[in-house]
């Protein structure tokens, strides 16, 4: 997993076909019951440290899930 680059402050997450939930941090590990949620064709804008990297899952339930992170200066 690649981190956010030195000037990245700010990411936008986008998540499609199912939605996702997502954790950030040096070393993240996102969770089904306590990680944030993203909903099926939803994006947000998120505040990040650079250095920081980002986990993604999805639940059991959905099938597929597409997301792109885009790194905001």
């Amino acid at each position: 997993m690649t981190a956010f680059g030195a000037n990245t402050t700010m990411i936008r997450i986008a998540c499609a076909q199912g939605h996702c939930h997502f954790a950030i941090g040096s070393s993240p590990t996102a969770s089904t019951t306590t990680s944030p949620l993203i909903g099926t064709n939803q994006s947000e804008i998120v505040k990040v440290t650079p250095g920081q990297k980002i986990a993604f899952i999805k639940d059991a339930a959905i099938t597929t899930s597409t997301v792109t992170v885009t790194e905001l200066n």
